[in-house]
């Protein structure tokens, strides 16, 4: 969606028959100004003085996909061993 049309909305966009927007730009913007904001806070020197709302680790892993490059790690690795290029 243009930073420059901010004020169109998405039933708008469908009537032109706009079938993707993408947000990049907004979630970007957000995301800059909380991390500066926590860094900010950061400088106290007591994470504990965050109380901002905030993923969880679980979330991130899941979005990196985490599971799935662990697990199919694990089957690269047996295979190597089978092939006799590591014990």
């Amino acid at each position: 969606m243009p930073t420059t049309y901010d004020s169109v909305g998405i039933d708008e966009l469908i009537a032109h028959k706009i079938k993707m927007v993408i947000h990049a730009n907004q979630t970007l913007r957000v995301a800059h100004y909380y991390m500066s904001k926590i860094l900010k806070m950061n400088a106290v020197n007591s994470l504990s003085d965050i109380k901002e709302p905030m993923s969880s680790m679980e979330d991130i892993f899941e979005i990196q996909e985490m599971y799935d490059i662990k697990s199919k790690e694990k089957e690269i690795e047996e295979e190597l061993k089978k092939l006799g290029y590591i014990s």
